[in-house]
């Protein structure tokens, strides 16, 4: 019982220490981010359902040809880019707007390694 009581008033002892946040502690957030209200009416042109969903299929891609490139999977990776490239220029078509595609991060070229070599030079 009175281990009971004592795991309640710890509790509740922190949830009042939390509830009770110094002065100003949001003066980082305020002078390290901008924030500004909702965009004016009519200011953003609204996207097709077509090309929203072409958007996240493309997203699907580019993440499908950054893992292949880390497992050193060039037939996935060589796949995924030719149909992010197809995709890309669909986008483009369908939006009007072009978008080039981002890299997610910097991508070393493929280099063979112990196994693909001893492959190649069996054959």
């Amino acid at each position: 019982m009175r281990v009971v009581g004592a795991l309640l008033l710890v509790t509740c002892l922190n949830s009042i220490g939390w509830a009770q946040l110094r002065p100003g502690y949001d003066r980082w957030i305020m002078q390290n981010y901008k924030f500004v209200g909702p965009p004016a009416p009519g200011s953003v042109e609204p996207v097709s359902p077509m090309v929203r969903d072409l958007r996240a299929i493309q997203n699907r891609l580019l993440n499908i040809m950054w893992r292949a490139n880390i497992y050193g999977d060039a037939e996935a990776a060589l796949a995924a880019a030719a149909q992010a490239a197809a995709n890309a220029q669909l986008i483009e078509r369908m939006s009007g707007q072009p978008k080039p595609v981002q890299p997610t991060g910097a991508v070393e070229p493929l280099r063979p390694n112990a196994r693909t070599m001893d492959i190649a030079h069996n054959r």
